[in-house]
């Protein structure tokens, strides 16, 4: 399913736009995701829960991401895949509905199905969630070798909180938002 969730979209013609990618294969993608979690209503109650996951996770994945682009921009290095930024408000809100989309297919498969799925099959809640951020760093191996630190970074934190607070949601909305705050920056910075 990995493999097919993952780098199935890349082979996919560049005339499918990213508004037919969120909605004809992400969504499906992740209602497929939670077909195969056992009682997969237990992440869909919002709870309070949520938003704390969420207050901790989006500040974290920002310092983590600000810190491995402090590193990159030290070493030389660069991601793979500079980021576009959208010059339209049509634009914006398709990022937005991409980086929403994304961010929770990433975090349905990752945290919420791979880990049950591998605690499922006998493994410590350890090495479980280091095959999980493995996995999510080679998942972003299109962005280089910081891209990849970047995500197994991100991966870390997200695993934590998930594991912590059991939060869909909470880390869902922080990757969208984390996302959606990449393109934001961008658009800052290459303005001035």
């Amino acid at each position: 399913m990995f493999f097919v969730i993952f780098f199935a979209p890349a082979s996919v013609s560049p005339a499918f736009s990213e508004l037919e990618r969120s909605i004809l294969f992400r969504v499906p993608a992740l209602v497929l995701v939670f077909r195969f979690v056992d009682e997969p209503s237990r992440f869909f109650r919002f709870s309070r829960g949520d938003i704390y996951c969420f207050a901790l996770a989006f500040p974290a994945l920002v310092l983590a991401g600000t810190g491995v682009s402090f590193a990159a921009a030290r070493s030389g290095v660069f991601p793979g895949v500079p980021v576009q930024t959208p010059v339209s408000a049509a634009g914006w809100a398709l990022a937005a509905l991409s980086s929403l989309t994304a961010g929770s297919l990433e975090e349905g498969y990752f945290r919420v199905y791979l880990l049950e799925r591998l605690k499922k099959a006998g493994l410590g809640i350890r090495e479980a969630a280091a095959i999980s951020v493995l996995l999510f760093g080679f998942c972003h191996c299109y962005e280089g070798l910081w891209g990849v630190i970047n995500a197994a970074a991100a991966g870390l934190v997200l695993s934590i909180l998930f594991l912590r607070f059991r939060s869909f949601y909470g880390i869902a909305f922080a990757h969208g938002f984390y996302n959606i705050a990449v393109y934001a920056f961008t658009a800052l910075t290459q303005k001035t």
